[in-house]
């Protein structure tokens, strides 16, 4: 008996570690989570920060925010397709971080580009953490602007013609 347990606690970690501990998201879309702050997701209409690294399966970096110590400006869209950046973003909070395989292939489909052969079954990642969120949420527009204004003079960001 303790020898069955001892092999299938061995299967259970190497199908465990060939995994790479990720978990299936929408569509094609795997995902992993670093940290997992309370909070409210993000919605569409959210606007955010974050820092992010951009790089390919085989540790190609494509863009790297952290290097640049300049995060990403963004308002949280609707998925332009299952599985999108914009589906993992909406998984999470502010203080969240969490590493995101968009599946080339379903990318390619939607945006209705051609699709280079090397490319077939293989994934482009991008590690984030959402330094902060300002919600749309009940605010009007004015006071929406305002809040907009404070956190970019936050980031640095000057609002000045």
């Amino acid at each position: 008996m303790k020898k069955l347990f001892i092999y299938l606690s061995s299967i259970i970690l190497i199908v465990l570690h060939s995994c790479g501990g990720y978990q299936n998201g929408p569509a094609d879309m795997k995902y992993l989570i670093h940290t997992d702050k309370p909070g409210q997701s993000i919605k569409p209409g959210d606007f955010l920060s974050v820092n992010f690294i951009h790089r390919t399966e085989e540790d190609s970096v494509i863009a790297n925010s952290f290097k640049s110590g300049k995060p990403a400006l963004l308002e949280q869209q609707k998925p332009f397709f299952k599985g999108d950046i914009f589906s993992g973003l909406s998984m999470l909070s502010e203080g969240d971080s969490a590493t995101f395989k968009l599946n080339f292939d379903s990318m390619q489909t939607i945006l209705n580009v051609m699709k280079p052969s090397h490319t077939k079954g293989h994934y482009l990642l991008f590690t984030v953490k959402v330094e902060k969120v300002i919600p749309r949420g009940d605010l009007n527009d004015s006071l929406f602007k305002i809040g907009i204004e404070r956190f970019l003079a936050e980031e640095g960001v000057s609002t000045q013609n």
